[in-house]
């Protein structure tokens, strides 16, 4: 078991946590400290969707506004500041989202590297990741699939699935059975 007491539950906070505690100590506020990098992480995802949504006359702005809309509301200070694992959920949520989006409109293979990292945290951050993530990576593939071919989109996309498969899929193998039994008994609740 990797820092975590529960196997049916994804370890990715607790191990991230356990730097911040060796060098200040097992507390609240250190635990805090471990959470700070996702604010890089979301400062280049959330203006990223949104510039790509508005496009290039107004995209840069409101790729800030959104950015500084999504810091300002509320409950993400408060998610960001109690060590919770939604706001990493969100973190890797838009960064996995942005890096397919990434890897769909430019091809690279260097974005399906990026897209499988960031999918495999996801998966290690919540259970539930998938549900936010899977609609998003299926509509990309489609879409590529219509603009090239099957082989073509396979051949890109395999990256980020071999990525999953042996960065986060190891641990739910393993685990698979805790992780079934604690998501069926949360939802039965």
């Amino acid at each position: 078991v990797i820092f975590n007491v529960d196997r049916g539950r994804v370890p990715l906070l607790p191990v991230m946590a356990q730097p911040a505690f060796y060098f200040f100590g097992p507390s609240s506020d250190a635990a805090v400290i471990s959470l700070n990098f996702a604010w890089f992480i979301l400062a280049w995802a959330i203006p990223g969707i949104t510039r790509e949504l508005a496009g290039p006359k107004v995209g840069d702005k409101a790729g800030f506004f959104a950015f500084v809309l999504f810091g300002l509301y509320p409950i993400t200070t408060l998610l960001s500041h109690n060590f919770l694992v939604e706001f990493l959920l969100a973190t890797f949520i838009s960064a996995a989202i942005y890096s397919l989006w990434l890897l769909h409109k430019t091809g690279e293979k260097k974005w399906s590297f990026i897209s499988g990292i960031f999918i495999s945290m996801g998966l290690l951050t919540k259970v539930t990741f998938p549900a936010f993530v899977l609609p998003a990576f299926l509509i990309f593939i489609y879409l590529h699939i219509r603009k090239s071919s099957v082989l073509k989109t396979l051949v890109l996309f395999l990256p980020a699935i071999f990525l999953v498969i042996l960065i986060a899929g190891t641990y739910y193998i393993y685990n698979f059975f805790q992780i079934f039994a604690m998501t069926i008994g949360l939802s039965s609740q």
